[in-house]
């Protein structure tokens, strides 16, 4: 998150995908693990990598709780990488 708040976008999608894959490891998510996927979907969409923000966002949202308070977001930002 404190790469992404400097701007610097792509060490921090490489930064988050580090974390998710360690989280995935995982039997039981940790609690951290969605918020990674939703982070590192910002920071690759914000460093020009769509198609990988685009699978982060989707993992993001199958792994989210329901009544996380960023899912229209997340929803929003998929419909304008996609054009839908």
């Amino acid at each position: 998150r404190l790469q992404m708040d400097a701007g610097a976008f792509k060490d921090s999608a490489t930064s988050l995908a580090h974390a998710t894959q360690i989280g995935e490891g995982y039997a039981k998510p940790p609690s951290w693990l969605a918020d990674s996927f939703r982070l590192g979907g910002e920071a690759a969409r914000k460093s020009g990598q769509l198609e990988q923000a685009v699978q982060l966002y989707r993992r993001y949202l199958e792994i989210a709780p329901p009544s996380a308070f960023d899912i229209p977001d997340v929803k929003r930002q998929l419909q304008e990488i996609l054009g839908t």
